[in-house]
């Protein structure tokens, strides 16, 4: 996940909700002084299992489930795209894991409509992409109306549309760095 940086202490509205609940965290254990940690590091990276200061010397425990936006196709006999939020089980998704593969695309690629490809041996596949700096737009519904979507640094964004005329993509304006994980099967929603 993306670098939690605690912008303000004095105006806690400043901060994240992200950034708020692993204060929160910090804050339960006991002897630990979160103000010590933010005044010697100022900086914790977040990642899927732990909260580490800059030092990496303090690991915060954090909870193994977090918000994913699953594009995949709805009802209709045409399968066109749509959005449904589910909590994502990090830990159990992990024995999906085909491949894991880390981009860096500059600003403006675009792909037109697509589908969540299959893969050569596992068949239907999910794309998940972990978006750590920049962020990519999402295209998605009828071809001829679709809506636009955009996920930024710290978005969980899994790609399960197999079927139907797909979604379509395109990098923003500061080019996109994430981590992309090919999950045999689809994700359920």
């Amino acid at each position: 996940m993306s670098p939690v940086v605690f912008r303000s202490f004095s105006k806690p509205s400043n901060n994240t909700l992200d950034e708020i609940e692993v204060f929160r965290v910090a804050e339960d254990i006991p002897g630990f002084n979160t103000a010590d940690l933010v005044s010697s590091y100022g900086l914790l990276s977040k990642n899927e299992d732990s909260v580490l200061d800059g030092n990496a010397s303090v690991s915060l425990p954090l909870r193994h489930m977090s918000k994913a936006s699953v594009i995949c196709c709805d009802q209709s006999p045409e399968k066109y795209t749509r959005i449904v939020e589910i909590d994502l089980d990090l830990a159990a998704i992990e024995s999906r894991v085909i491949e894991t593969v880390e981009q860096d695309l500059a600003p403006g690629t675009e792909r037109g409509l697509h589908n969540a490809a299959h893969h050569e041996t596992e068949g239907a596949v999910t794309y998940l992409q972990q978006v750590h700096e920049g962020g990519f737009f999402v295209y998605i519904g009828k071809p001829d109306a679709l809506k636009e979507y955009f996920f930024g640094p710290g978005t969980l964004v899994a790609f399960a549309d197999d079927e139907g005329p797909g979604h379509g993509s395109k990098v923003g304006p500061d080019g996109i760095k994430r981590t992309m994980r090919v999950l045999k099967g689809l994700l359920e929603v």
